[in-house]
């Protein structure tokens, strides 16, 4: 009976809700909606300031460095609590610098300009501790840089790269008080872009070189590779913009790191103006299709984006800020629909305000605080709040949307009913379901518990825990844990260190550290110059000595006499 009422529902409904979405404009339209949002004012900055990076660390919007009036770098951030800004003294000043909030809750600080006037880099790099609004000088950049950008990897590393007037290159974090250079970049950059695309692999590339200039031909630099170029470049190219502001390539993720999926959001444009959103999956990109051709005018005037893409993964949209005419504008990408629906928000005039790439906030708002006015002698200390949350096209634009989801439930909890009665009635012992990132693999289904049914199980999880070591290398994370292998199975631990105890004989962690002894070996033959310190956080292990201990284990060697024997071996054949 609830089958046939819940079938019954999906027939009524479905009628009514397809030519809702055809009458809401799912092809393609001829122009973009236009709705006014309200704006709040928030109180103004203690410091005005341009030059500064905007993060949510520990929850809380946090302003960091930048310059004040005259050009002057100030060694101040104010974080935003209780309805008001409070101040705070930095260990060192980052003009032009970058920051990026951790996963252990800190956030990094680095870089900028050594003097007033935009003149000069930086080493410098501190810590913030968000539970006690504290700054810790904690260390040294590789490099001197300023506008630089970076990426957290899965690992935990921080990846660095970008300059301005002065050498570029790659460099990383991993918690010492020294950064460490990875390697030289094919062209120098400002403000680069970060994808990852990989457990421990990155591209980096940009739209302006080391002088703020356009480049002609996009080059791509990769972190475990060569550089190289790709044809979609030669008709789009990252979006530029007058101002100069950071583009937190983090902010545009909206992949998942559990199945390896790494994708991100990027505006681009082409000679003629036009823009357009891409999406990069993995390192390759494409053009996501959308309603309507992106506005670069309204009834205002003409629209100058200035942001990268911002997602609310929790609503599934991306925004992209511009400026024109007084206003503020914020278009809406709804990425996960085909072809993408765009909304482009519009503000009343706002006077007095600078313009500075915003944070979402924890309730899905844009906030913009300080930035540029006129020059970069007069920061503005404004802070405006931009409603874009409660105006959600996907609510209005899909009214029928909700009550198909509300059926489609319904649907789903009678199946579950109808399910859980015929399995009751069955005596068989369903083996534990396996589902690994890529391909579902059947569970099997045993009438006795004995040892050959529970070793057939154990062969083919062992198969498909072998795959995800091969194909997706996860066993370069330093931090896997078997819990980790588990979730990407859809199994349990216990199930996972069980099978590789039955079928290889090993413990997970002797299972993992074989994956990355033989991963070292092959980058100790092909960079017999790499220090023994990066080939062993590259191979997956926490620190060098780790490194050493397991493969004296393994090889019977260290790895200088292992290399030695190598040789050796090489010289006589």
């Amino acid at each position: 009976m609830l089958r046939n009422l819940c079938l019954s529902l999906l027939l009524l409904g479905l009628p009514t809700f397809l030519p809702a979405l055809s009458a809401a404009g799912v092809d393609s339209v001829a122009a973009c909606p236009e709705i006014h949002i309200e704006t709040e004012r928030l109180p103004n900055l203690n410091v005005a300031r341009c030059g500064h990076s905007t993060i949510l660390a520990g929850n809380e919007p946090l302003v960091v460095g930048g310059h004040s009036s005259g050009f002057v770098p100030t060694p101040t951030a104010e974080y935003y609590r209780d309805g008001q800004w409070h101040l705070l003294t930095t260990a060192y000043t980052h003009d032009e610098g970058f920051a990026i909030p951790m996963r252990n809750g800190q956030v990094l600080i680095a870089g900028g300009h050594e003097q007033p006037l935009g003149i000069g880099q930086t080493f410098s790099f501190e810590l913030y501790h968000p539970h006690t609004h504290t700054f810790e000088g904690y260390g040294s950049l590789e490099n001197k840089r300023t506008w630089a950008e970076c990426l957290e990897m899965d690992s935990g590393k921080v990846i660095i790269s970008g300059n301005w007037y002065a050498r570029d290159g790659i460099e990383c974090y991993q918690g010492s008080r020294q950064c460490t250079k990875v390697k030289d970049v094919a062209v120098a950059r400002t403000l680069p872009y970060i994808f990852r695309m990989g457990l421990d692999d990155a591209i980096i590339l940009g739209g302006l070189d080391e002088y703020g200039e356009p480049f002609d031909t996009i080059v791509i630099d990769r972190l475990k590779g060569d550089a190289f170029t790709l044809p979609f470049f030669e008709q789009w190219k990252p979006l530029r913009s007058l101002l100069k502001v950071e583009h937190r390539s983090a902010d545009s993720f909206i992949g998942d790191e559990a199945t390896g999926q790494y994708d991100y959001l990027m505006a681009v444009c082409d000679e003629q103006g036009q823009m357009a959103v891409a999406r990069v999956h993995n390192g390759h990109f494409s053009i996501i299709p959308t309603s309507c051709p992106i506005p670069i005018s309204c009834q205002f005037g003409d629209i100058e984006y200035f942001t990268t893409v911002i997602v609310d993964r929790q609503s599934r949209r991306g925004y992209i800020v511009g400026n024109g005419n007084g206003r503020l504008y914020v278009l809406a990408v709804d990425y996960t629909h085909q072809p993408a629906p765009l909304t482009l928000y519009y503000t009343d005039p706002l006077e007095n305000i600078g313009l500075q790439t915003p944070i979402l906030t924890a309730e899905g708002n844009l906030l913009m605080a300080g930035g540029f006015a006129n020059n970069n002698f007069t920061p503005q200390a404004s802070a405006v709040l931009l409603h874009v949350a409660p105006a959600s096209p996907a609510a209005t634009a899909f009214p029928w949307l909700w009550l198909l989801l509300g059926v489609l439930g319904l649907v789903a909890i009678g199946i579950c009913a109808i399910f859980a009665l015929r399995c009751r009635k069955k005596h068989t012992v369903n083996a534990e379901p396996l589902m690994s990132t890529e391909s579902a693999v059947p569970s099997v289904t045993v009438e006795t518990a004995d040892s050959t049914s529970t070793d057939t199980v154990n062969e083919t999880l062992m198969q498909r825990i072998e795959s995800l070591m091969e194909q997706e290398r996860v066993f370069l994370r330093g931090d896997l844990k078997v819990a980790d292998v588990a979730k990407a199975l859809h199994t349990s631990s216990r199930t996972v260190s069980e099978s590789i105890k039955s079928q290889r004989g090993l413990t997970f962690t002797q299972y993992v550290n074989g994956y990355r002894i033989e991963h070292a070996k092959q980058l100790m033959r092909s960079n017999p110059a790499t220090k023994m310190a990066s080939i062993a956080l590259d191979s997956g292990f926490t620190n060098e000595t780790s490194f050493f201990r397991t493969f004296k284990a393994l090889v019977g060697k260290t790895p200088s006499e292992w290399m030695e024997s190598t040789d050796k071996n090489c010289n006589v054949s």
